[in-house]
């Protein structure tokens, strides 16, 4: 990504899983007129235009009342996100490398627990 396109004016290379890559190349050959340089927006308008941040954002709202999932936000699936990696035991520098964020203490405020996740670490100490 350009230091335009990011949230701290940085350039980024952004990391896909196979699964993702693989699903980006077919909506590139379905959209070649929409795909064909980098600069262009990745999802499009009915006016062939690119979405605004608070666009992008209400269409997540949108999405989320659809599903009656209550509570959620265009910014929870990042949260989650990092949650699963944690939860999958990967480290949490690893973690806060990936979330491109300055601080691991930021890092750490994303990742949720709970009751039962903190019972299961418990059970890990036989």
């Amino acid at each position: 990504m350009s230091a335009t396109q990011t949230k701290g004016s940085e350039t980024c290379t952004v990391l896909v899983s196979k699964r993702l890559s693989k699903a980006l190349a077919h909506y590139a050959a379905t959209y070649p007129k929409y795909t064909k340089t980098p600069d262009t927006p990745l999802f499009f308008s009915a006016k062939r235009g690119g979405f605004s941040a608070q666009t992008i954002v209400n269409l997540f709202a949108r999405f989320y009342g659809l599903a009656n999932v209550n509570g959620a936000s265009s910014h929870g699936g990042r949260r989650q996100f990092l949650t699963e990696l944690a939860d999958k035991g990967v480290n949490v520098r690893v973690i806060q490398a990936l979330a491109r964020h300055e601080n691991i203490s930021t890092t750490q405020r994303y990742i949720d627990y709970n009751e039962s996740k903190l019972r299961n670490a418990i059970e890990l100490i036989g």
